[in-house]
């Protein structure tokens, strides 16, 4: 099993994230250097390159279970808000990846409005609107399932208990 957590800064990715990995005792991880790569672009292409095309093979060809979030698909997102130009056949090449894994998915949040002034990457919020609407676009050009969950009127455990109440119903978890 393999659920891609995405969405833009602050809209409860990461709180979900963890949560649901914990509850199905999966392992989670996330870029602690997200940010730091994001600022760079060559930086961020080469560990897309090399780190996740790597990682989603060995998921694909392990049959291994995590909970990632973020990966590619924030590249795909960014790339064209902030228009540093990207390689779509090799985001497309990764997307189809994803796709072979058993049972992956990915969840994207989402919310109107950011939830706090002051992100530490310039930029993310006066461009938090576009980021968003960009996301929502993601299912248009993925091959992969993807549940959209918006956050803004639901609580944590809110949040929670419909995800996990829509991964049930596309098939992903039994429990």
């Amino acid at each position: 099993m393999f659920i891609l957590f995405e969405g833009p800064d602050g809209s409860g990715k990461t709180t979900l994230a963890k949560r649901v990995s914990e509850s199905l005792n999966l392992p989670y991880h996330k870029n602690p250097y997200e940010h730091d790569e994001w600022k760079n672009p060559d930086r961020y292409k080469l560990m897309l390159r090399y780190t996740d095309l790597y990682f989603l093979t060995y998921l694909k060809n392990s049959g291994s279970n995590v909970c990632l979030d973020r990966a590619w698909t924030t590249e795909w997102v960014y790339s064209q808000v902030f228009k540093r130009g990207f390689d779509e056949v090799f985001l497309r090449q990764l997307d189809d990846l994803t796709k072979q894994i058993k049972d992956s998915i990915i969840i994207v949040t989402y919310r109107s409005n950011p939830p706090v002034k002051g992100d530490e990457l310039e930029g993310i919020n006066e461009n938090w609107g576009k980021i968003r609407d960009k996301y929502l676009e993601l299912g248009d050009w993925s091959n992969n399932r993807i549940i959209y969950i918006n956050t803004e009127n639901r609580t944590p455990d809110e949040t929670y208990v419909y995800c996990l109440e829509q991964l049930r119903s596309k098939g992903i978890i039994l429990k």
